[in-house]
Parts: C-alpha cells; structure tokens; sequence
C-alpha cells in the first residue's frame, strides 16, 4: 500500500542487481505477487509492464516514492531520514527497513513494526461515519446548510 525510498546514492549505485532483488530495494524488486492462477499464460513482459503499471499508479498517488540523497547524517554512526506519509495512505501496520552497505555490500539491517492509526477528532469522526453513516450524512448536510445560511445572512449585511 505505501512503499518509499530514501536513500544516501541512487537506488541502483547501493548494490549489485543481486542484492537488490533479494532484499527487494527499488520499485523493480517490491514484494508484488499476481493471485493464484493470474500468472498462467502471461509473459515475463506481460508481468513487468504490469508491475510497472503498478509502480506508475502508485507513484502518480504519491504511495511509491523515492528520495534520493535524502539520508543526513547527523553523527558518526546516527542518521536522520524524513519521510512524507500522503493523506491517502492507509491506516494500520507498516514494517520499516533500514539497510546500511559499504562498497556495494549489505553490513547491517534493521526491521521495526509501526503502527499508523487514526487520533483525536479524526478518530472520533471517522468512528461515527462508519457506525452511523445515515447520522453522519445528515450532519454534514445540516452542517452545508447552516454555513450557507450564515455566509448568506454576513454578505447581505456586508452589501446591503
């Protein structure tokens, strides 16, 4: 659902081909699968014009993303990489990965589980929304409503 990229050199200078694959680095080694009987009769061409297909929807809705030169270095041995999540990104589980190469070999990985959940109002609303979607509809009409009401009453006195 959301797979982004920030790196110190280009993705393609980090490691050999090989490597690369095996820790699935690059939008041409993500984890994708075709189901379960997709893949009969298609061609090597067929899946990699798919999976970039993928990869361009993905990018075009900000859910791929890769960043170059974006690692900084703030210490010795510490770092400090930003990385922005896009509105449209789902909520739940992510598994980030930090992979640390010298001369084009892999020395070191990290894995950490985070946990990206709704909060505050955001929560509260989405809550109602999904429990009550009648209700919730009915208040964003009412809501529509009353602020046209009020923009209508202020810009007549305004005017008038």
């Amino acid at each position: 659902s959301f797979y982004a990229i920030v790196s110190t050199p280009p993705v393609d200078e980090i490691s050999t081909e090989e490597v690369l694959k095996s820790t699935g680095i690059g939008f041409d080694f993500a984890p994708m699968t075709l189901e379960k009987g997709q893949e009969k009769g298609r061609s090597a061409a067929d899946i990699k014009g798919f999976r970039d297909a993928i990869v361009r929807l993905k990018q075009k809705d900000r859910l791929f993303s890769e960043e170059e030169y974006g690692v900084a270095f703030i210490g010795r041995s510490l770092f400090r990489a930003a990385v922005t999540l896009p509105a449209n990104i789902t909520v739940g589980p992510f598994e980030t990965r930090v992979y640390l190469f010298r001369n084009q070999e892999l020395i070191h990985q990290y894995s950490a589980r985070l946990d990206l959940e709704r909060e505050g109002i955001e929560d509260t609303l989405h809550a109602f929304a999904f429990s009550y979607p009648f209700f919730y509809g009915l208040a964003t009409v009412l809501m529509a409503i009353g602020s046209g009401l009020l923009a209508s009453s202020i810009f007549r006195r305004v005017t008038g």
